[in-house]
């Protein structure tokens, strides 16, 4: 309270002396202003009536200047006595008796000026003018310049004074500040000292709170904020202490019952800590792995007993927060159980509390069933399109055999009928080459043939039979390749179908008047290819699904004739068996970019020319 006493008594003081030194130079200014309008006005109003008295000399009407000059007479005789009265200290003593003495003599010149100029009076007019009237008008002038001289200086020197008066209340004020911030110090120091005692005694018994020591009260009577403070938290002591006593059972029961439940699910089941140390495996899990129960302890780390990478990846995703939704398909666990097959889908989940990930839940779900029945499909798939390959072919080599003639003429309406059935036999024979393509990736036999390919020769071969029907169809194919791109290895025909797929999905579904631009360029350690166009652009719903397989942007009915949508799926399978990656970013009716990134440690030379995968 002294302190703050002692800060209001300094700016109270501090006020006081700025605004004396601002009431003074106020007083002075003001003082100094008035009289120097007071002199200019006396100098405008003397050259006034000398202008009107030789306005006469030019007029045989001179009544209206004579009412002119008769109330600058007035205003001239206000502006004196105002002279008078507000005289300063640079006003020289009877400065405002001379004016006046002065005007008078003006005055007695001027009637006689206009006595002579109406008869009355005989004599030279230019004579009384010029030397007695404007003489004395240039005597009064020059008292009323003489007194705004004077007190322009007076002026300057009150600003000096004012000066000097604001750096001395200036250095007191600096001294009294610097004065009340040493008491206030000093107090404040004083002060501090014995409020923090009981504050001290309140953070030691919330440290031994915060180390498990419930026995330690606080002793603060003091009948303020930290007496109530202290006296809840030894409340609260006494409640922990009995939540203590009570939960510790109750815990103990309910890690029990979780670990029955777990232990008795079929599912196999792995929960680990933070630092991937085992804290719970049920027994269909170590059935799975095939881990004896007294190698397997909670404590231990998860790769000491589980070697396999796909469930070491999924745990150390789930530690870092992103799901297996977020990553893509989960990864895929298999084992051999009496000469069986056994597939397990590995999907972890992270136990997050209110600040951090604390641990990570894995579950292995048995896909078996789905594998079986996609295995069947895919050889179901394969069945069905090599029969059709066969007699497709043969009503091909029908077709053109009659569209040659050989068999008779043929009218227009009949080879038009040819010529649309050959391309829906096309059509089939690429769905077809598709179909299979697709069931010999699932079913991991593929014969790769791998040879040096120069990207620059590549594309203009892929790009070759597009550049008609692109500019039949008004699209411009725009092709660049960056320097520095070397020669890659791997298998041409791979390679030509992946860019012919994407520059002919481009070129599709770009309208008249836009562009198909495709890019070749190294980033780093991948090779990148992007196909990018100006067309539709693919909806928001489907770009997470578009590299799926039979997946079709839009209705069936606007779709591509002869496209069930492999292509793309087929697209990633040939650069995912490459160990690269490709993605799609696209905005509707702007247009698409497909990016394919291969690392270029793939695409080195090999040791043989000939690989199989």
């Amino acid at each position: 309270m002294a302190v703050i006493l002692i800060n209001v008594a300094f700016g109270l003081w501090s006020i006081y002396q700025f605004s004396t030194v601002g009431e003074s130079a106020a007083d002075a200014i003001a003082g100094n202003y008035e009289l120097v309008t007071t002199s200019l006005q006396l100098g405008q109003l003397i050259d006034r009536q000398v202008d009107l008295l030789q306005r006469m000399t030019n007029t045989v009407t001179p009544d209206p200047y004579i009412i002119q000059f008769e109330q600058r007479t007035t205003e001239f005789r206000v502006a004196v006595a105002r002279l008078a009265e507000n005289r300063t200290r640079a006003t020289e003593a009877g400065t405002s008796e001379r004016i006046s003495e002065e005007y008078d003599k003006f005055l007695l010149s001027a009637q006689a000026y206009r006595n002579t100029l109406a008869g009355r009076q005989r004599g030279d007019t230019r004579e009384i003018l010029y030397g007695e009237v404007l003489p004395i008008a240039g005597r009064v002038r020059q008292y009323a310049f003489n007194i705004l001289y004077q007190n322009q200086n007076e002026i300057a020197t009150i600003r000096t004074e004012l000066r000097m008066e604001l750096r001395q209340a200036l250095v007191l004020v600096v001294l009294a500040t610097a004065i009340g911030a040493v008491l206030s110090i000093i107090g404040a120091g004083f002060y501090s000292r014995w409020a923090i005692r009981p504050i001290v005694r309140l953070t030691r018994a919330v440290q031994n709170l915060t180390g498990g020591r419930l026995g330690e009260r606080v002793l603060i009577t003091t009948a303020d904020e930290l007496g109530d403070l202290s006296f809840e938290f030894n409340r609260m002591i006494e409640r922990l202490r009995h939540y203590e006593a009570m939960n510790i059972e109750q815990l103990l029961l309910e890690k029990r019952k979780v670990e029955t439940i777990v232990q008795s699910i079929a599912t196999p089941i792995i929960v680990v800590d933070a630092d991937m140390r085992l804290l719970l495996i049920n027994s269909a899990a170590l059935n799975i792995f095939r881990l004896p129960l007294e190698d397997v302890h909670a404590g231990r780390r998860v790769e000491e007993v589980i070697h396999d990478d796909g469930v070491l990846r999924a745990l150390l995703r789930a530690l870092d927060q992103q799901s297996d939704a977020d990553g893509g398909s989960p990864d895929i666990y298999m084992v051999r159980e009496e000469g069986a097959e056994r597939f397990f889908a590995v999907q972890a989940l992270p136990l997050e509390t209110t600040s951090a990930v604390s641990g990570a839940v894995m579950v292995l779900s048995d896909i078996t069933h789905f594998k079986e029945l996609d295995r069947l499909k895919s050889e179901f798939l394969a069945k069905v399109s090599h029969e059709f390959r066969t007699p497709l072919s043969s009503i091909i080599m029908s077709l053109d055999i009659l569209r040659e003639g050989l068999l008779g003429e043929l009218n227009e309406q009949q080879k038009d009928l040819l010529a649309s059935s050959k391309d829906d036999c096309r059509r089939l024979s690429k769905l077809i080459t598709e179909l299979l393509e697709l069931s010999r990736m699932e079913a991991n036999v593929r014969h790769r043939t791998v040879a040096g390919i120069d990207l620059k020769m590549l594309l203009d071969a892929v790009l070759r039979p597009h550049r008609l029907p692109a500019r039949e169809k008004g699209v411009d194919l725009v092709e660049k390749l960056g320097d520095g791109v070397p020669v890659i290895w791997a298998d041409p025909e791979e390679m030509r179908w992946l860019i012919n797929n994407l520059v002919s999905n481009a070129v599709r579904h770009t309208d008249a008047g836009g562009a198909v631009m495709i890019h070749v360029d190294v980033d780093g350690a991948n090779l990148v290819i992007a196909v990018e166009d100006t067309g539709h652009g693919i909806p928001l719903d489907s770009l997470n699904k578009i590299f799926e397989k039979f997946h079709q942007v839009g209705s069936p009915a606007i779709s591509t004739p002869g496209s069930v949508g492999l292509g793309l799926a087929i697209a990633r399978d040939v650069v995912e068996s490459y160990g690269g990656r490709i993605s799609v970013a696209s905005e509707i009716h702007k247009g698409s970019c497909f990016t394919v990134r291969i690392p270029l440690a793939r695409l080195a030379p090999p040791n043989e020319a000939v690989a199989n995968v």
